[in-house]
């Protein structure tokens, strides 16, 4: 499985890009429907944390990963929040697959949002590549 994720030179030189591969190869290896959104993730995101003033890029590709230190390429999903908030976005509750909208941690997540502390653009035109991502990196189903 570790094949399928790996670091783009520079990357492994970035503590986020070390946790977030690692998040998501034991998100696949403790629960195996996860597969089938790695499998259909084809877009990359860019993850800024403006406390820790590092970024990195994820280029899913189809059933593999490329982590890339800093800006990579043009990525569809833009997101940039604290590592506070970020460790938030993997507390997602997720239940047979579908986002619990109403759950603590997605009232917080929408709250941050709409606050300004969680910035997320590309959304609208990236929805379904955004579901399984969030879903990919929930630890909470």
């Amino acid at each position: 499985m570790t094949d399928h994720i790996q670091l783009a030179a520079g990357a492994e030189e970035v503590g986020l890009a070390n946790m977030l591969a690692d998040l998501i190869r034991q998100n696949l290896e403790q629960n195996p429907r996860k597969w089938s959104d790695f499998q259909r993730l084809a877009t990359s995101v860019f993850i800024q944390v403006i406390d820790a003033e590092v970024s990195i890029t994820l280029a899913f590709a189809g059933g593999s990963l490329l982590v890339h230190p800093g800006s990579h390429g043009e990525p569809r999903i833009r997101i940039s929040t604290t590592a506070e908030l970020l460790l938030g976005l993997c507390m997602l509750r997720v239940v047979n697959g579908v986002l619990r909208p109403f759950h603590l941690d997605s009232r917080a997540l929408i709250g941050n949002m709409l606050r300004g502390a969680v910035k997320i653009s590309g959304i609208p035109r990236n929805l379904l590549q955004m579901f399984r991502f969030a879903r990919l990196m929930s630890v909470n189903g």
